[in-house]
């Protein structure tokens, strides 16, 4: 799940969750996070072993983030860098330096457009399909779902357009 554009009334600051989907624990100690910056690097710290199954949130401010979402404890940061609202590009490198996996999305069509601004995230779709096309990932809840399993949104209904004086011709 990537949140790389919040919505102004609730900015959690930027922030990418990955899970462990392999049946054994991870130790991504001195693994790295980055965008398409090589000089925007996150180290994650020492001992930061994700048991399978396990979700982490790598955040880009952790006092912003807590402030929107103070139940999220499985969580590493302040990177001190922003992903690009335009589009990006998210590399996970192991300690070697060689990536491990990496993901670029976009902000304009056809790509999920609501990320972009408007309160949702971008949600990866089950499966091993590619993290580069966008129909691998779908428009997420408001605010999102991090460190935890992306559950149906149960958003209020709300109405969109009104057509209240049709004209006698149509």
């Amino acid at each position: 799940e990537v949140n790389y554009h919040s919505d102004p009334t609730t900015d959690a600051g930027d922030w990418i969750e990955i899970r462990n989907v392999a049946d054994y624990p991870i130790n991504l100690t001195h693994f790295e996070m980055q965008d398409r910056n090589w000089y925007n690097a996150y180290p994650i710290p020492a001992n930061t072993i994700l048991q399978p199954g396990e979700r982490l949130v790598v955040v880009e401010e952790d006092d912003s983030f807590s402030v929107v979402h103070p139940g999220v404890l499985n969580k590493v940061g302040s990177t001190l860098f922003q992903l690009d609202n335009s589009g990006d590009e998210i590399r996970v490198s192991d300690r070697d330096g060689v990536i491990v996996l990496q993901s670029t999305y976009d902000d304009s069509s056809p790509w999920p457009c609501t990320p972009d601004g408007f309160g949702r995230t971008l949600e990866r779709k089950a499966g091993g399909i590619d993290p580069d096309q966008p129909d691998s990932w779908f428009d997420g809840c408001m605010g999102g779902s991090p460190g935890s399993t992306y559950i149906p949104c149960e958003d209020d209904l709300i109405v969109s357009e009104i057509n209240y004086h049709s004209s006698d011709d149509q």
